[in-house]
């Protein structure tokens, strides 16, 4: 079967970077690629939309901007309504979607970026599980719950403990951009180090720790902070300004890298940090691996399930071993030219559109879901 009718509907910011709305767009363009007529439903046209236009099917998909997410869409039946949730105390979005899905004669399928319940286990400051109230309630008509890992939907299978009999869980892992990072080619390593950033009521990034990266081994690296919009606060940026002076460190901003001045800036690196305590997928850590970069990152389960021994892993919350393994990567002097062998079925795009192809397939086929 192929030639669907899909639907995504997704709120996007004007201004800013999301993790979770990049990954909407590379699912768009691998659906696109696999032959189906995807259109793309958003407030606002994703400010990295653009990283995609050297994408086989980019033009195939119909990029419909709206103003309430219901009135003003193009006429015509889906066989597919994927809901891109958000955290709302607004109940409108969730329901204008499976009213859209009921009319329109769609599959509903939602998207578990992660959950209350496995975010609050984590990170250090709790969800008020009031804003994912909405989303959980939409999902008693869903067909299907799609993860982007095997960790994710053991998660979800505890939080959406009310879904209909009809609802699945599966999992499908997202990819990079690898076409962009295939395009670069290889590049000489410099004395740089990457750390990506996100600042504002995100203490699980680690950004309020960030000074307590630095260390003597870094002694005349430079450090770029790459974020995706807004700027650090004077707190944080005054405290790595203050420890990176004091080892001899340059810090260097990167504010909203197009994809390809991203991948240009990891393979000059020599090192990706990532001191995250929860990531729902984590992309920089697939990205630097992919790019035969190492990476430092904190032990969470979805990153060992991904990335498995193709990183380093460090005790959660424990700065001062993340601080020692960085100088120990820094020193050692090792080639790290077999790290992609590790990572590429899983980053490479062209394996994407087959995993994500089977799952719309057997969402719309007779028998049942895979249950993962």
């Amino acid at each position: 079967m192929s030639g669907l009718r899909i639907a995504i509907m997704a709120h996007n910011s004007p201004s800013e970077y999301s993790g979770g709305r990049y990954y909407v767009c590379m699912m768009a363009e691998a659906l696109a690629e696999a032959g189906h007529q995807v259109t793309y439903i958003t407030n606002n046209r994703p400010v990295f939309y653009d990283d995609f236009a050297s994408f086989p099917s980019h033009d195939r998909i119909d990029l419909c901007l709206t103003r309430d997410f219901f009135w003003d869409l193009p006429p015509g039946g889906f066989d597919i309504l994927f809901l891109v949730p958000r955290r709302d105390r607004n109940p409108d979005f969730f329901l204008k979607t499976q009213l859209l899905a009921q009319l329109r004669g769609a599959r509903l399928a939602s998207l578990s970026f992660e959950t209350p319940n496995w975010f609050n286990e984590l990170a250090p400051r709790a969800h008020d599980l009031e804003l994912w109230k909405h989303w959980k309630l939409s999902c008693r008509k869903a067909d299907l719950v799609l993860s982007f890992t095997a960790e994710g939907v053991k998660h979800a299978r505890k939080y959406f403990d009310h879904a209909e009999d009809q609802a699945r869980h599966m999992f499908c892992y997202p990819p990079i951009n690898s076409i962009v990072a295939d395009a670069i080619g290889d590049l000489p390593r410099e004395k740089r180090i990457v750390l990506f950033a996100r600042f504002g009521n995100t203490e699980h990034k680690g950004s309020n720790r960030f000074h307590e990266l630095f260390c003597e081994e870094m002694r005349g690296y430079t450090l770029g902070l790459v974020t995706g919009g807004g700027r650090a606060p004077e707190d944080i940026m005054g405290a790595m300004e203050e420890r990176a002076g004091r080892h001899g460190v340059k810090i260097e901003l990167l504010q909203r890298p197009t994809d390809e001045e991203k991948f240009r800036y990891i393979k000059r690196c020599r090192l990706l940090l990532f001191p995250s305590l929860f990531e729902g997928f984590g992309l920089p850590p697939i990205e630097a691996q992919y790019c035969n970069v190492p990476c430092i990152a904190f032990d969470l389960p979805v990153l060992r399930e991904v990335n498995g021994d193709g990183i380093s892993y460090v005790k959660p919350g424990d700065w001062g071993a993340f601080r020692r393994i960085i100088g120990q990567v820094l020193s050692s002097g090792q080639s790290h030219d077999h790290l992609r062998k590790g990572i590429a079925h899983v980053a490479r795009f062209e394996s994407y559109v087959d995993r994500i192809n089977r799952v719309a397939l057997d969402l719309v086929s007779t028998g049942d879901l895979v249950a993962v």
